[in-house]
């Protein structure tokens, strides 16, 4: 999945349920591997603290949508093992500010 989010893919996210679970938890699992980047940098700078607070917000909403809307089929931990059953969107959050 790109970096960048077209127009395309924005207008089948809109028309295609099952698309737009995909894609959205693909963003948050980009989302979580950039904060965790962020946080493992050591930053100690106000703004670095700032972004990462943000991050973790837009984080847990992502999450509640994706969990409302059912979640996606198979959502792995970062290390590609474990299917999302076992490995519950409310539980990525948290991981990244305890350490991986």
């Amino acid at each position: 999945m790109s970096d960048l989010v077209t127009e395309e893919d924005l207008a089948r996210a809109r028309i295609d349920p099952e698309f737009r679970l995909e894609f959205m938890a693909g963003k948050l699992e980009m989302l979580l591997e950039a904060l965790n980047k962020m946080r493992r940098a050591s930053d100690t700078q106000p703004e670095a603290a700032r972004q990462i607070r943000e991050g973790v917000d837009l984080a847990v909403k992502l999450a509640d949508r994706l969990q409302q809307k059912g979640g996606p089929r198979r959502l792995s931990s970062p290390d590609g093992s474990l299917p999302s059953s076992e490995y519950p969107i409310n539980r990525l959050v948290p991981s990244i500010l305890v350490g991986s």
